[in-house]
């Protein structure tokens, strides 16, 4: 039980990630969001090869960063993270919840 309360807190209070399937077109979204966003294939060998092509999410570039992306991948899965923002009342929310 302590491990799930540390890991739901960890999510919501340190660490915020999103998965993307087959799509890229929300990546622009979480780019102006300020998240970090990785692209790779889904294969069982991206956990081994580690082969992931990081997106540029400088407003400037993202639109050309996803269409080339989009060229090299038939199927990506898009992993966007980024640190929460410290917030008291969100975080002892989550402590009350967790």
């Amino acid at each position: 039980a302590v491990l799930v309360i540390l890991s739901y807190l960890w999510q919501f209070c340190v660490l915020e990630s999103v998965t993307l399937t087959s799509e890229l077109g929300d990546v622009k979204d979480y780019c102006s969001r300020e998240f970090d966003c990785f692209v790779s294939k889904l294969h069982f060998d991206t956990l081994f090869t580690r082969d992931i092509t990081p997106v540029d999410c400088r407003l400037d570039y993202v639109d050309a960063s996803v269409a080339e992306l989009k060229d090299q991948y038939s199927a990506p899965i898009t992993n966007c993270i980024r640190f929460v923002t410290p917030n008291a009342p969100e975080w002892l929310k989550n402590a009350a919840i967790g």
